[in-house]
C-alpha cells in the first residue's frame, strides 16, 4: 500500500482471561533523557498500524509508543470481541507499561478515546495524561452508521449475537487522497462489527459523560476535526463543559483521522502537550 511502512515490533501480553493479545511497539534508540511512553488505541473499524507514521516519528524524538489492538481487531482479529473485557485488558497492559516507564500518556481515537477514559475512571490507573481524538460519545444521527435502519439492525444483532455492517467510506476518515486509498484497500480494516460492540460503547460513553467532572483530575487534551462526519460534536461540547480544565484544539478543515489529514500539525501538537507536562524532547528529528 506504500504508506505506514514502519508498523513497529509485534509483541504480546496476557489479557484478563489469560488470552495472548498482541500489540505494536515503537522504541527509541539509546536511552532518552525522559522516560516517556504513549499508549495508542484505535477506533471501531481501524487498528493500531494506522498510527505508525506518528509513532515512528515520536520514537525518533525519544518517546516509546505502544499500539493496542482491541479483541477482534487488527493483530487480535482471531480473538473474539467480548463486551466489558477491553477495559480490563487496558488496565493490565497499562500496569505493565507503568512498571517500565516513568510516564505513561494515553492517546485514544474515537471508540479508543472512550475506552481509555472509561478504563481510567473504573480502575486505579497511574497515568500522566489522556489525549482524546474525536471521542465517539455518539454518532451523527444523519450519518450512515446511526440511521434508524442501522439502529434496528443493531438491536436485532444484539438479540441474535450477529454482526452489523460498518462499511465506512474512506472519505469519511480523511480528506487526504493518498490515505483514502490506504483506508479503502486496507485488508485489516473491519467491515462488520458485533452488535455487542455498540451496546458496550453506549454503556461506556454514558458512564464517561456521567462522571465527566472526575476527568478534571487528569491532564486532558481533546482534539476535534471541524469537518468530522462521524461523531456528534454536540456531545463532545457537553462533555467539555463539565471538564473546564481540559485543553481543546479544533482542526477546522480536518475529518476523523486527524493524523492522516494533517500529520505534521498533529505530531507537533502532541509533542507540545507532552513538553508542557515535563521537560523538552530532542529536536534532532521531525515527529512526522
Amino acid at each position: 500500500m506504500g504508506l505506514l511502512k514502519n508498523t513497529g515490533a509485534v509483541e504480546a501480553f496476557r489479557g484478563v482471561d489469560g488470552a495472548s493479545l498482541r500489540f505494536r511497539a515503537w522504541r527509541p534508540e539509546g536511552r532518552p533523557a525522559r522516560d516517556v511512553a504513549c499508549v495508542y488505541t484505535h477506533g471501531g473499524t481501524t487498528h493500531s498500524a494506522w498510527f505508525a507514521d506518528i509513532a515512528h516519528g515520536l520514537a525518533r524524538r525519544g518517546i516509546t509508543v505502544y499500539g493496542m489492538d482491541r479483541r477482534g481487531s487488527g493483530l487480535n482479529r482471531d480473538t473474539p470481541f467480548h463486551p466489558g473485557r477491553f477495559k480490563d485488558d487496558i488496565a493490565i497492559f497499562l500496569r505493565n507499561v507503568r512498571s517500565t516507564h516513568a510516564e505513561v500518556h494515553l492517546v485514544g481515537l474515537c471508540h479508543g478515546a472512550i475506552a481509555f477514559s472509561h478504563a481510567w475512571l473504573t480502575n486505579e490507573l497511574a497515568i500522566d495524561s489522556i489525549v482524546m481524538i474525536n471521542p465517539l460519545f455518539a454518532f451523527k444521527r444523519k450519518g450512515r452508521l446511526w440511521s434508524a435502519w442501522q439502529a434496528t439492525r443493531i438491536a436485532s444483532a444484539l438479540a441474535l449475537g450477529r454482526h452489523v455492517a460498518a462499511d465506512v467510506e474512506a472519505k469519511i476518515f480523511t480528506r487526504n487522497v493518498a490515505f483514502q486509498g490506504y483506508c479503502a484497500d486496507d485488508p485489516m480494516r473491519l467491515s462488520r462489527l458485533p452488535g455487542s460492540f455498540f451496546s458496550d460503547l453506549l454503556l461506556m460513553s454514558r458512564f464517561v459523560q456521567k462522571h465527566a467532572r472526575r476527568m478534571a483530575d487528569v491532564p486532558l487534551l481533546v482534539l476535534v476535526g471541524g469537518r468530522n462526519e462521524m461523531i456528534d460534536t454536540s456531545h463532545v461540547s457537553r462533555f467539555l463543559s463539565a471538564v473546564p480544565t481540559a485543553r481543546t484544539k479544533v482542526y477546522a478543515d480536518d475529518r476523523h483521522i486527524l493524523f492522516f489529514d494533517d500529520p505534521e500539525r498533529f505530531a507537533e501538537d502532541l509533542i507540545a502537550w507532552l513538553e508542557d507536562l515535563g521537560q523538552p524532547f530532542s529536536r534532532g528529528s521531525r515527529a512526522a
